[in-house]
């Protein structure tokens, strides 16, 4: 069925492909999300079919049912039977009941709940282990490279002066992790520990029953209104940082001289050049990518990832004294994300000085924010800090690409903090994955998987900007963003792509610092507000959504269409 928004008491919700989202009252977010999901051992999300769906609504509480079955390469797996209910009394329950198939190799089944960022973070949770005993702990502010939250079998946290959320888990014990590691912004509180062994092989048979239930407390003084009914923009005047040099990623094909001058007019700082050592193409890679970046007039930042150190002795041996002249910043990755990457910086750095003397030279990785956060190594002998970004870690649905975009920003302040001084590179920031580090293969290499149709659309183009904006504001100095051309870039061939066009106005302004926005419905509408050489301010506003949108900037109401894009020069 189609999504539907459901109110009932003082709640509303988005039921949306079998699951419940946005748990608000009013304004107040209480729950992104409750779902459940089937991983493989590569952490794969498995298919869900759902057949004999049945919703039923009244203004005093809803219930939906259905039945969901995994499918895996055209082969039943395991099979759901879900049921969803809330009432008047502000409580909502999810609970599954399922079992196998056949055999599957499973990292995770079960029930997952997601707590929105902006409204829990620093707020103080109660949690009871399933032996009773309490403790109370705070939502993380900074990224927490590990669970904040573990044994659970209840947790509240308060909304307000008064009110409080409280979650109750049966089937299993539960555990919260930080998913702004993966670039989602939010909390995860998901079933069996991850000191469980996994994967683990489930037979013919094997069930999983699992139950959450929210319901509030002291809710008298919580208010109500619709989802996007008030938006407002609020511009922090004296809140601003410098806007970052922005740069794309080579993709490993030159482009042609056709592509070369569409590419000129975006003015690209850095063309980023990706090699991955040993590898038999690595040596064409460089050559082609400098031969693209000189075109287009972009700077050389090279993105050597090696497995040893010894793969850097190949690299600098190789090297022609023309390739010296143009690479103009560095950054060196570990293959094995795991890896002890102090030894590997130790050996490598001192060479990497001597061959290039004047130029910047970083280090990080090229997974997910998660191995600089928990995978921390000295940062003396380096000058800025790298990783990847990418809003498709867990789920690829349109909503779930928007809503992740704050948490690229609280990624730059906690590396700013466990690393000061270091300057911050994000990128590439890219719509999908380039590819799984979880996979068996091990490969590095990006893949066609990277590909995402999506990107030919305005919500790309909305998604970049948004990006653009958290991560300035966030402090990030440098910013990897797309590919430089083809399907993961900014066009194909003859066709523009709407991120073009948005990014082309964007470099037209020639933006010299950021100020900080504010929007009070963040998941429908993102600002960027700029300042260009001249002291000028330009206000970008960005619709995510399908419908039209009226927004208050500085008591001045601005209608946005489906999906526009706005650039305001103020006054």
């Amino acid at each position: 069925m189609a999504n539907q928004l459901i109110h009932f008491g003082k709640l509303s919700l988005l039921y949306e492909d079998g699951f419940v989202r946005y748990i608000r009252a009013g304004e107040l977010e209480i729950l992104r999300k409750i779902y459940f999901a089937l991983r493989d051992s590569s952490w794969v999300t498995a298919e869900i079919v759902r057949t004999d769906e049945r919703v039923s609504v009244t203004w005093k509480g809803f219930e939906i049912s259905y039945t969901a079955t995994n499918v895996v390469d055209g082969n039943e797996v395991f099979r759901w039977h879900v049921k969803i209910t809330g009432n008047d009394k502000e409580e909502i329950e999810f609970s599954v009941d399922g079992e196998a198939l056949t055999m599957y190799n499973r990292n995770r089944a079960g029930i997952c709940v997601l707590h929105p960022i902006r409204e829990t973070k620093d707020k103080l949770a109660k949690v009871t282990r399933p032996d009773g005993s309490v403790y109370e702990k705070k939502f993380p502010s900074l990224i927490d490279p590990h669970q904040p939250f573990l044994d659970i079998q209840r947790m509240s946290w308060q909304l307000n002066d008064t009110a409080r959320a409280e979650l109750e888990f049966e089937g299993d014990i539960f555990e919260t992790e930080d998913q702004r590691n993966w670039s989602d912004t939010s909390f995860k509180t998901y079933s069996t520990p991850l000191t469980v062994p996994y994967p683990v092989m489930l037979k013919p048979g094997d069930k999983v029953s699992q139950r959450v239930k929210m319901r509030l407390l002291n809710s008298g003084n919580l208010q109500t209104s619709d989802l996007g009914e008030d938006i407002e923009v609020t511009i922090h005047e004296k809140d601003s940082m410098p806007f970052p040099k922005i740069g794309t990623d080579f993709p490993g094909i030159i482009a042609s001289q056709k592509d070369i001058e569409l590419l000129k007019a975006l003015q690209f700082e850095h063309l980023r050049i990706e090699l991955v050592l040993p590898s038999p193409t690595w040596r064409v890679k460089l050559s082609n990518g400098i031969e693209e970046a000189v075109a287009i007039g972009a700077k050389v930042f090279v993105h050597l990832v090696i497995g040893k150190s010894e793969d850097w002795n190949e690299f600098a041996g190789q090297l022609q004294p023309e390739h010296l002249k143009v690479i103009s910043e560095l950054a060196i990755s570990p293959v094995d994300r795991k890896a002890n990457i102090d030894q590997l910086l130790q050996k490598v750095i001192p060479e990497a000085r001597k061959l290039f003397p004047k130029i910047p030279i970083g280090a990080g990785f090229t997974s997910y924010f998660t191995e600089l956060n928990r995978n921390r190594f000295d940062y003396n002998n380096i000058d800025f800090l790298v990783y990847p970004i990418t809003p498709q870690a867990h789920a690829n649905d349109s909503l779930t690409i928007v809503e992740n975009l704050p948490a690229q920003e609280d990624a730059v302040e906690s590396a700013n903090v466990f690393a000061p001084g270091k300057k911050i590179h994000s990128g590439p920031v890219s719509l999908k994955p380039r590819y799984n580090p979880d996979a068996k293969s091990g490969s590095m290499e990006v893949s066609d998987s990277r590909f995402d149709q999506r990107q030919q659309t305005a919500l790309a183009a909305g998604w970049a900007l948004g990006s653009i904006k958290y991560l300035s504001e966030g402090g990030a100095n440098s910013i990897t963003l797309f590919e430089s051309h083809g399907l993961a870039g900014y066009f194909l061939n003859d066709e523009l792509f709407p991120v073009y066009n948005a990014f082309l106005t964007l470099q037209q302004i020639k933006p010299l610092r950021v100020i900080r926005s504010s929007c009070n419905e963040p998941l429908i509408v993102t600002s960027l507000v700029l300042e260009d050489e001249q002291g000028k301010r330009h206000l970008v506003l960005i619709n995510h959504t399908n419908s039209k949108k009226f927004v208050s900037v500085n008591e001045t109401l601005y209608t946005l269409g489906d999906m526009e894009i706005q650039f305001i020069s103020m006054k």
